[in-house]
């Protein structure tokens, strides 16, 4: 007896919808893509089962994340706060939240440069959208 193996589009074998260039399509909210699978399969080498680890790894520190951006902002302890925006850019892009990584990139670089008037005009949209990536995991 002879085995064959079909070639099957990236996410046809999950389940996932692929739109017809075969790329997996992001996770939606009201038009806006809060997850772009095909990019964390991309930083993931094209790995599902690295790809969920990483997300899993994501939603576990979520809270400890969190509570670690919001006491550094009240505290006015820019410099840590800089520094955890800096690692929420990164692992949010890991797992595809192209939005929110770019969110968290403006906030490190005004924080590190010390504009506080950006930092607390765009600080609780990048939260809210943290939160929305998080539901959307």
């Amino acid at each position: 007896m002879t085995v064959g193996i079909q070639a099957v589009p990236i996410g046809a074998a999950t389940g996932r919808k692929i739109d017809e260039t075969n790329n997996v399509k992001g996770k939606r909210k009201m038009g806006e893509i809060l997850i772009d699978e095909a990019l964390g399969l991309e930083y993931c080498g094209e790995s599902w089962e690295f790809y969920n680890e990483i997300k899993g790894m994501y939603q576990d520190e979520a809270d400890e994340k969190k509570r670690l951006i919001r006491d550094s902002y009240e505290a006015e302890n820019w410099k840590n706060y800089a520094i955890y925006l800096h690692s929420l850019k990164t692992t949010s892009l890991n797992i595809g939240a192209r939005g929110l990584s770019e969110k968290a990139k403006a906030l490190e670089l005004a924080a590190k440069a010390e504009d506080i008037s950006y930092v607390k005009e765009n600080h609780a949209d990048c939260m809210t959208l943290f939160e929305k990536v998080l539901l959307a995991l």
